[in-house]
């Protein structure tokens, strides 16, 4: 009896330490939304690059800020990226302090 129910409890627990891999995989349609409107142009999150990874001398302010009707923080002040036309704005619900990159859409 002890030797079963020893055998049960190593069979479920080797049964819960093996995860299914539909929830291990984060297909990319499981990721929040986030979303920032601009001069009447939508863009969505693409990336985080960290801060050495921006080129700075190509970003400048828009002098805007995120507000009502953005799928983001309020208040986050917008930049642009004038070689790609993509937007920034400052990340710092990490570690480290980024960049979320924000994409034209279609």
């Amino acid at each position: 009896m002890r030797k079963l129910m020893l055998s049960l409890i190593l069979l479920f627990m080797s049964a819960c330490q093996q995860p299914d891999t539909a929830e291990t995989e984060r297909p990319e349609t499981s990721l929040p939304k986030q979303w920032i409107y601009y001069e009447g142009d939508k863009y969505v999150f693409y990336d985080v690059l960290s801060g050495e990874d921006v080129d700075r001398e190509n970003i400048t302010s828009t002098h805007t800020w995120t507000g009502k009707g953005d799928g983001v923080a309020f208040g986050r002040e917008i930049f642009k990226h004038e070689k790609s036309g993509d937007l920034l704005i400052l990340d710092d619900s990490g570690p480290e302090t980024g960049w979320a990159v924000f994409r034209k859409t279609q």
